[in-house]
């Protein structure tokens, strides 16, 4: 057994199984896996895989060296973000590591009505949102605590970037306009909350989400996006083919759990089927 990943004539980036001589039951197992396991761990993989991808965005040779991901190998809570890097850069050098009182009021005042409808039309659900009233001390520190995939800075157009990362199954024609516009609302309050700090200093802040499919990566969407940074076409494409290599690895994972489980540690998947893991590629475009 191995993986296939190729370039489709709809300009995606596809990855899948290819099996010599099938089991029969190879498909009730794949979807028996992913039901088992989609609550324990594929979130902590999918951010593990994102992280690398922006390693690969901030080491490409063609990125633009104006912008700097602050947050490369660790996450950066809005909390955080405020103090030691919105507050530093937007007001200049001179403020490097003060704490703004001030700032931490004023992004939480600009928030807090968004924020707070957020909460409603997630716990309170269509017919309930009116009554539920969410404690707004909860809302404010869950605010706070929230964390963006990457945040990237460029001192010199005065831009901030939050980049949000987005996995879905991408069987709809629409999964990836759904997803990103998720990805946008998702992070509407901290839009709201910075920018009315930012537009005073001559400064944005904008979300730039990314979505891949559970089998496939949108090209012309994923080098548009890349393209933001100064990354060209070609190493765009090879840290899209990383990226499906990552996932692919991060199936096979997955896949190894389901297996130790069900039949015992000594088990995995390429045991079970007694081929050899492999990763090939072909450009059909």
């Amino acid at each position: 057994m191995g993986y296939a990943v190729y370039v489709s004539d709809a300009g995606r980036w596809v990855w899948d199984f290819w099996v010599e001589n099938p089991p029969e039951a190879l498909q009730v197992i794949y979807k028996a896996a992913c039901v088992d396991f989609k609550l324990q761990q594929p979130l902590e993989r999918t951010t593990n895989v994102f992280q690398q991808v922006q390693e690969d965005m901030s080491k490409a040779r063609s990125t633009c060296k104006d912008w700097d991901f602050v947050s490369k190998g660790t996450e950066i809570s809005v909390g955080r973000f405020l103090i030691e890097y919105f507050t530093p850069v937007t007001l200049g050098e001179q403020h490097q590591g003060a704490l703004s009182d001030e700032d931490v009021a004023e992004v939480w005042l600009a928030a807090k009505s968004e924020a707070i409808s957020k909460v409603k039309r997630t716990k309170g659900g269509a017919k309930g949102a009116e009554a539920h009233c969410p404690d707004e001390k909860e809302v404010e520190k869950t605010f706070w605590l929230s964390r963006p995939d990457g945040w990237v800075i460029n001192k010199k157009t005065k831009r901030i970037i939050m980049l949000e990362f987005k996995r879905a199954s991408d069987t709809a024609e629409t999964y990836y306009s759904d997803m990103k516009s998720r990805a946008e609302r998702q992070h509407t309050p901290i839009l709201e909350g910075l920018n009315a700090l930012a537009g005073e200093r001559g400064w944005v802040v904008e979300v730039l989400p990314l979505v891949a499919g559970q089998r496939s990566v949108r090209e012309k969407e994923w080098l548009e996006s890349m393209k933001t940074f100064g990354i060209s076409a070609e190493d765009g494409k090879r840290i899209i083919y990383r990226l499906g290599s990552l996932l692919l690895s991060e199936h096979e994972k997955l896949f190894g759990s389901y297996w130790r489980q069900v039949f015992g540690p000594p088990s995995s998947l390429m045991h079970l089927l007694g081929k050899g893991l492999a990763v090939r590629a072909s450009n059909s475009l």
